[in-house]
């Protein structure tokens, strides 16, 4: 007499396809998180001075702070 086995076994190809989709999700999402933003925009800091070369935008004027 033979026993019963436990619950049958997914389908190799069943597990590859959910490898393939995972890999595929992460590359996207890997690519527009590092590859996608302008390089000014990792430049400049929240007044819009560039924090490479100290010079602000040419189409906004130059942020001033109160003296204290």
């Amino acid at each position: 007499m033979s026993t019963p086995r436990g619950p049958s076994r997914p389908n190799r190809r069943h597990h590859t396809l959910w490898i393939a989709l995972t890999v595929i999700v992460v590359a996207a999402i890997a690519y527009f998180l590092f590859f996608t933003a302008t390089p000014d925009e990792g430049t400049r800091d929240a007044a819009g001075v560039s924090t490479e070369t100290g010079e602000t935008p040419p189409d906004e004027a130059p942020v001033t702070l109160p003296a204290d």
